[in-house]
């Protein structure tokens, strides 16, 4: 048996050794982080900009240049130019005497440059004739063109590939050139066509891809001249003695007035067009959470090693608090750093995606969900997929857009319809919450082909625009809506306006949605029907003149936020705001018109004049001519031009020596017999009779 004071020795004895084992073991993990944490933290920000780095480059590359040169080949030449069946015979005239074909192909390249943003300009150059045609002007001498330096220049610029130039206006572009006849080499171009995509456009693109302001990009040429940059500081010198051997890209860490920069480097064998990539990122700028560990750990440290007994007696709670706090700084670091699994994953980096655990063969789609009211986060998506018969991952790219990936069992039956299904229990269940649409791809059985279903999905999510603000589309519905858009009788919309004829703009707007929606046309052909319409509304406006009165609606925001619904719909409301306006004030809109009509009358007398042939002339329908001389001259057409007819008869009797025979015949009567009969209705006597009747009083008056 031990006595009390040999007990409170041991104590004693317990509690030292015990604290200094604790100091020892603190001192020697905070020491460890505290020496490690810096080049921890330059690790992952080197692989984090390797990453972006790649990122930066195949977005330029495969995404937005792309787009460009689908625009190009989809809808500037396959859509724009295939009702050109006399193309060739631009390409060939050698006296540039089909000037209208040069203003519908002016017409159509405006529309073409309207529909895709960043596009500064489209241009089509005709060696034979010389005429240059442009979003802006046609130009019948290529020296009249702002871009008329480059013009000289077309035969000796590459082909079919990207080129960063200074534009006709002053600005910096990247240019896409193209000859023709398609395919054609310079040696045998009878033309040539091409487009420029705003450099600052690209630019801002770019920039918005990267993590903060200090962070910088470069794009160089084989020279190492920069092409393309978001800062004004120059591109520090690279070692790019690994692009001659062929290698990958690679990261290196050096000072630049007194920061560390990390540099990360792509050569230009890894680029499509022969370009090296550049981005530059400040460590400082990421290691404020670094710096704050090494504080609270050295603080840690100290404070142990002061307080050794109290940490000894109070460990279970000294201990745990501050390696909990440590451990959070750390994964709050490391999330910051590190990109999610998910993200990687849709855009085609399956070996860094990180490790999935799926059963082998498994199935996988990817959902792009768009938020149109409301809020949707993971949170709330995971107490809604919660033991449901699949695996699932989400990745919130914005506020208002999700991205979900949907693991199926292998072989499962009917993969579309199960993603379809949930998305539709999903809108029904949180109807209350939030308000969304959906797009999906197709399933796949292979991981490295989940960034094309996420590319299928963005997609199929565009057909919102189509089918309403809560559509869920499969990418397979739409992938075969490529039917050729149907004539959509513009001409019928602005008759309808004409005639202020409410009822018949409604049923051809209805008409318009039901072609575009079951007609199997594209998102693309879509968007562009309803820019055309716009047009038409816009030229209405003009022709009326009621611009200051009437705000023609901005289409470009409802293609890119709106649905086709309500963009007709607005229409609608513009038109009965437009024709409420002509009936109020129709005499004065149309007092113009109706002079331009007289004096067509009163010039063309002779000749066979027919209410149809006036109203084509002016561009009205017969019915409402006949409507506007009711109201501006109360009078009927017929009546009028009648009256007309028998007033120059009646002047020429009195003043020529013509037969009554030739009067009639200038006054528009064929057959006399008839004009005699018409002159006697109106006059009481017939052309003989009135003839010396007047000369009679003219006599008498002289005499007088």
């Amino acid at each position: 048996m031990f006595s009390k004071g040999d007990h409170k020795t041991d104590l004693i004895k317990s509690v030292i050794i015990f604290a200094t084992l604790t100091v020892i073991v603190i001192g020697a993990f905070g020491f460890y982080l505290f020496s490690n944490s810096q080049a921890l933290v330059a690790k992952e920000v080197s692989r984090d900009s390797l990453y972006r780095l790649q990122h930066v480059r195949d977005y330029l590359e495969t995404t937005v240049l792309k787009r460009y040169e689908e625009l190009f080949q989809d809808k500037v030449v396959s859509t724009a130019f295939q009702k050109y069946d006399g193309l060739g015979l631009l390409l060939d005239e050698p006296n540039g005497n089909l000037g209208y074909r040069f203003l519908v192909l002016h017409n159509d390249i405006q529309n073409a440059k309207l529909a895709q943003e960043g596009l500064s300009n489209i241009t089509v150059h005709f060696l034979k004739t010389g005429y240059t045609v442009d979003s802006r002007y046609i130009y019948e001498k290529p020296g009249n063109s702002k871009d008329a330096g480059f013009l000289g220049e077309l035969s000796r610029f590459p082909l079919n590939r990207w080129t960063i130039r200074d534009g006709g206006e002053g600005e910096r572009v990247m240019t896409y050139l193209q000859s023709l006849p398609y395919g054609s080499s310079h040696d045998n171009a009878k033309g040539y066509l091409y487009l420029d995509v705003s450099l600052d456009y690209v630019t801002g693109l770019l920039g918005g891809m990267l993590s903060s302001k200090e962070e910088r990009f470069y794009i160089v040429d084989e020279d190492g001249k920069t092409l393309l940059t978001n800062s004004g500081q120059a591109a520090a010198g690279f070692d790019r003695s690994n692009e001659l051997a062929g290698t990958a890209a690679s990261v290196t860490v050096r000072e630049e007035a007194g920061r560390t920069t990390v540099w990360a480097y792509s050569p230009a064998s890894l680029s499509r067009f022969g370009w090296g990539f550049y981005v530059a990122r400040p460590l400082d700028s990421l290691l404020i959470e670094s710096k704050k560990l090494q504080h609270n750990l050295f603080v840690a440290s100290i404070v142990a090693a002061v307080a050794g007994l109290a940490i000894s007696l109070l460990m279970s709670r000294r201990v745990y608090v501050p390696l909990k706090k440590m451990m959070s700084n750390l994964q709050t670091l490391h999330r910051s750093l590190e990109k999610t699994r998910l993200l990687k994953l849709i855009h085609g980096d399956t070996e860094e995606a990180g490790s999935y655990s799926f059963a082998e063969r498994s199935q996988f789609a990817v959902a792009y969900i768009r938020l149109r009211s409301g809020e949707l986060d993971l949170g709330t998506l995971g107490q809604q997929f919660h033991n449901k018969p699949f695996q699932w991952d989400a990745l919130a790219v914005s506020r208002e857009e999700l991205v979900v990936l949907f693991v199926l069992e292998p072989e499962e039956q009917g993969a579309d319809a199960t993603v379809k299904e949930t998305l539709r229990s999903l809108q029904e269940e949180l109807s209350g919450v939030c308000r969304f649409s959906a797009g999906y791809g197709r399933t796949t059985d292979r991981l490295a082909l989940v960034s094309e279903s996420f590319g299928e999905a963005k997609h199929a999510a565009r057909y919102e625009f189509l089918f309403g603000p809560s559509a869920v589309v499969g990418f397979h519905e739409v992938e075969a809506r490529r039917n050729a858009l149907e004539d959509m009788n513009f001409e019928r919309f602005e008759k309808g306006i004409h005639a202020q004829d409410m009822e018949a703009v409604s049923m051809y707007l209805e008409e318009f949605e039901r072609t575009l929606i079951d007609g199997g046309c594209g998102i693309e052909t879509a968007e562009w029907a309803l820019m055309q319409l716009s047009v038409c509304m816009r030229r209405m406006a003009l022709h009326y003149r009621l611009s200051d009165r009437l705000e023609i609606p901005d289409m470009s925001r409802t293609l890119k936020e709106g649905t086709l619904g309500e963009g007709l719909e607005r229409i609608k409301v513009d038109v009965r705001q437009m024709i409420a306006w002509l009936s109020s004030d129709a005499p004065h809109a149309h007092a113009e018109t109706i002079n331009v009509i007289q004096r067509y009358i009163h010039e063309h007398l002779h000749e066979d004049i027919s209410l149809d042939g006036v109203a084509e002339l002016v561009s009205f329908s017969p019915s409402y001519i006949s409507k506007l001389f009711a109201e501006v001259l109360h009078v009927p057409f017929i009546e009028y031009l009648s009256r007309a007819r028998l007033e120059l008869a009646a002047e020429l009797l009195r003043d020529g020596q013509e037969s009554v025979t030739r009067i009639a015949e200038r006054a528009g009567y064929s057959n006399v017999q008839y004009f005699c009969t018409k002159f006697k209705a109106k006059y009481e006597v017939t052309p003989n009779q009135y003839r010396k009747l007047t000369r009679a009083a003219a006599v008498q008056t002289e005499v007088v």
